[in-house]
């Protein structure tokens, strides 16, 4: 029984020394180096969501950033220096827009079935 407690104890202890959180931000509540960098860089595309992630009491921004079709996630630092640069991969792209096909589909009216004829009762 200690050797359980003590187990679960430690799982526990790794997962509060990994804990992360991920806050919501928008747009213009994030550093100004981060917005001129887009500005600069990536004046073509729209941002289209924005994290502040804590993790280990270190602070990054994770800007995901879209143009037409095409998808990027930036990741910053705290004082706004750009750090990476991610491109999900397409056929995950795809997947998420077929899905989402499916779903909209799914959503419209529903085909009305043609009543059964009833069985022939000569045979």
């Amino acid at each position: 029984m200690k050797k359980v407690m003590l187990v679960l104890f430690l799982g526990m202890a790794v997962l509060i020394v990994n804990a992360q959180t991920k806050t919501a931000v928008k747009p213009v509540d994030l550093p100004k180096e981060i917005n001129e960098n887009l500005t600069k860089d990536y004046k073509d595309y729209q941002v289209v969501n924005a994290f502040k992630v804590n993790t280990k009491e270190i602070i990054t921004f994770e800007v995901m950033a879209k143009k037409d079709k095409e998808f990027l996630i930036l990741t910053y630092d705290a004082a706004g220096k750009f750090l990476k640069k991610v491109e999900p991969r397409k056929d995950a792209m795809k997947a998420r827009e077929e899905q989402k096909k499916n779903v909209d589909m799914k959503k419209e009216e529903p085909k009305k079935e043609e009543p059964k004829k009833p069985a022939d009762p000569k045979k």
